[in-house]
């Protein structure tokens, strides 16, 4: 059962309702129909901007603010729908209002300060090595506070989340847990794949800085794609390391965001006493969309809902390289852990097709 409380009352009389979390967003989401009036006919209590927690099978989904609310009324009966976010969403909509700044402190201590200034929590449940401290670190007026976060993190090779009750934590893609395996014709109900070259190229050439005859440059080549060739230039890039590892990356990044799949599942829990959530690494195996070898994927979001249909959740998967951070302009340490297994899923797909 998913369960809406807000201003002391609960709201378990709406039509259809959704939450969803994703590891591309820091503040996950809520969307709900209800009927115009309570069981006992009166005026439901819920405005714009009031705080509500939804709760999916007593478990806390999602802690936020309602943001639209829309009501409406013609010859088919009346409507009451509202959405809205996780208390989160303010690190994404508001930005610092004077200059803040750091010497020698380790990056979770920054996270955890900018996000105390908008009344939220920083924790490490999984232990992310967040690496030494920085040395110097400032946030000037007008910077968003979840792209100062956001800028630790790709410093760090992880990624900011939330764990949707208005808590902010870090992950290192490749290192996240293990989930249940998703295997066509025992806990998949259907399934959709999509493959698009299009932003696959031959040939990656990246130019860094310096004169233009003396620029450093890295190339990196796919053989298994036509002559199709792309130039970058990046002037943040100072040295061959710089090029080379912004080379690697685009290659990688590219092949990897080539291919995702959105998953139906019936029920929310993966087992007896926890949701699906995202940052899980679950085994993906379904022949009817050209996995017939098991293949390491990321749950990059989620999506819990019900409706007349009964409850349900769809899943989003992607490979995990898809969220390798861009390098920095030092050279980045690579993101492979014994947790996931390092694979080119574009030519394992590939071969399946030519076999």
């Amino acid at each position: 059962m998913i369960e809406a409380f807000s201003n002391g009352i609960k709201f378990d009389y709406w039509t259809s309702v959704s939450v969803s979390r994703s590891l591309g967003r820091i503040a996950a989401s809520f969307r709900m129909n209800l009927t115009n009036h309570d069981a006992q006919g009166g005026r439901v209590k819920l405005f714009s901007g009031d705080l509500i927690e939804v709760d999916i099978d007593g478990i806390g989904a999602l802690k936020g603010f309602v943001g639209p609310l829309s009501l409406s009324l013609d010859e088919r009966g009346s409507n009451f729908s509202v959405s809205g976010h996780e208390m989160t969403c303010d690190l994404v909509d508001c930005c610092a209002t004077s200059r803040m700044e750091w010497l020698d402190k380790d990056a979770g201590q920054i996270i955890s300060d900018l996000c105390d200034e908008f009344g939220l929590k920083f924790y490490n449940p999984q232990n992310v090595d967040l690496g030494a401290s920085i040395k110097k670190f400032s946030v000037d007026p007008g910077t968003r506070a979840v792209d100062a976060i956001s800028k630790i993190c790709r410093q760090r090779g992880i990624l900011p989340c939330s764990n949707g009750m208005g808590k902010v934590y870090v992950v290192k893609p490749s290192g996240c847990p293990r989930g249940p395996a998703i295997v066509e014709g025992e806990n998949i109900v259907g399934i959709r794949a999509d493959y698009n070259a299009n932003a696959l190229y031959s040939d990656y050439y990246v130019y860094g800085t310096g004169k233009a005859d003396k620029k450093i440059v890295a190339h990196r080549q796919d053989p298994s794609v036509r002559n199709r060739p792309l130039v970058i230039i990046d002037s943040d890039a100072v040295d061959k390391d710089s090029v080379e590892a912004r080379a690697a990356w685009e290659m990688s990044i590219r092949r990897a965001q080539s291919i995702s799949y959105q998953v139906s599942l019936k029920g929310w829990k993966r087992d007896k006493q926890n949701l699906w959530e995202p940052g899980l690494i679950c085994t993906l195996e379904s022949p009817s969309v050209l996995v017939d070898d098991p293949v390491d994927m990321i749950v990059s979001e989620v999506d819990y809902s019900w409706s007349n249909s009964g409850e349900d959740v769809e899943l989003t998967l992607a490979p995990v390289d898809s969220y390798e951070p861009e390098p920095e302009t030092e050279k980045p340490q690579k993101i492979i852990s014994p947790k996931a297994k390092s694979v080119n899923v574009w030519e394992q797909i590939k071969r399946t097709v030519q076999s």
